[in-house]
């Protein structure tokens, strides 16, 4: 049996939250890749968002109820961005055979 890309990419892709390489990609917030912690930060969150609604129920505002804490996957915007540099459109019409 060979050892494919796959195969690489089934090893790394399923690491422990404390893997090595697991802390290298993710530095500093390697431990909230940790299964138990986002259920108690979720916890947390979500017994402030009952404590403020029980407390003032009738005039609850949307700023009264705390907000969710941030993940570090929330923080991260990843974009994808093409960079090419811009051609004259006569180019562009002599490349397609226009």
């Amino acid at each position: 049996m060979d050892f494919t890309w796959s195969d690489c990419w089934a090893v790394i892709s399923n690491l422990p939250y404390d893997a090595p390489l697991t802390k290298a990609i993710n530095g500093a917030d390697w431990w909230w890749y940790h299964p138990v912690v986002d259920f108690v930060v979720g916890s947390f969150d979500y017994l402030g968002v009952i404590a403020a609604v029980v407390q003032r129920r009738p005039k609850v505002k949307r700023d009264d109820v705390p907000k969710r804490t941030v993940r570090p996957w929330d923080r991260r915007k990843e974009t994808e961005t093409l960079k090419v540099k811009p051609s004259k459109l006569d180019d562009l019409r002599k490349l397609l055979g226009w």
